[in-house]
């Protein structure tokens, strides 16, 4: 029994521990070169963005607080100088000596002291721990946030793409009708109707290229700078295009 216990208590163990996170990993450090364009966004996101430079920022400040408090002891330790006719003078006998000392070095031990400084420490150091786990959750925000975006950029250029074939098909039997139409073959209900049906489809274009630039535009405000002068767009605008013509 006492050995199935430690081997719960082992496998325990081991699966907590896989289930931690890494949040070094969340967001790629700058030294690491060989990344996505998607792991690049976030990376840009994550560095350029003012309220992640704040949460850092605070982590800063409350390490500093926390060192603060913790040496605040030392505010019970004081040294006074005095100066007067026997202290300024450099020969003066052991009495006035005794009596009249250039320096005074002393410590004052509030009770309070004893309590309030591992208080004021902790709370410190507690400040530091919330500081830094703010942190950790802005990093997970900003590459759900980022991640999202791209999806939802990869599903509007795709739209675009497809809606622009279909638009080419309307647009051959647009040209078909009218030709139809002016010789005579075709009645004008039915050259309307197909009018009406390739403008429809110009008009879908029209929203989806609207949409697909409206969410260029978020992420553009996520990562600070134009999709079009981050390294790597080109080549991740040519993917989505192979893809969507090889369906």
């Amino acid at each position: 029994m006492k050995r199935l216990h430690l081997l719960l208590f082992v496998f325990g163990s081991v699966a907590t521990s896989a289930q931690s996170i890494d949040y070094n990993k969340i967001i790629v450090t700058e030294q690491v070169s060989a990344i996505s364009f998607e792991e690049k966004l976030v990376q840009m996101a994550w560095r350029n963005h003012p309220s992640n430079k704040v949460a850092v920022q605070k982590v800063e400040q409350a390490q500093t607080l926390r060192s603060k408090a913790r040496w605040s002891w030392l505010d019970n330790i004081y040294v006074e100088g005095n100066y007067n006719e026997f202290t300024g003078k450099d020969e003066i006998d052991a009495v006035a000596r005794a009596f009249y000392p250039r320096y005074n070095i002393g410590v004052r031990l509030p009770l309070g002291t004893f309590v309030q400084t591992p208080l004021s420490a902790q709370a410190a150091n507690d400040q530091v721990l919330i500081s830094e786990y703010n942190v950790n959750s802005k990093k997970l925000e900003v590459r759900e946030n980022i991640m999202m975006a791209v999806e939802r950029l990869k599903e509007k250029f795709k739209i675009v793409k497809l809606r622009e074939r279909i638009q080419e098909d309307y647009f051959l039997m647009f040209q078909s009708a009218e030709k139809k139409f002016k010789a005579g073959e075709v009645t004008l209900e039915s050259y309307r109707q197909t009018s009406q049906a390739y403008y429809l489809k110009e008009e879908e274009i029209i929203q989806a290229r609207s949409s697909f630039n409206q969410q260029r535009i978020e992420i553009e405000a996520m990562i600070g700078v134009e999709l079009k002068d981050v390294e790597g767009y080109v080549k991740f605008i040519d993917r989505l295009t192979t893809e969507t013509q090889e369906r």
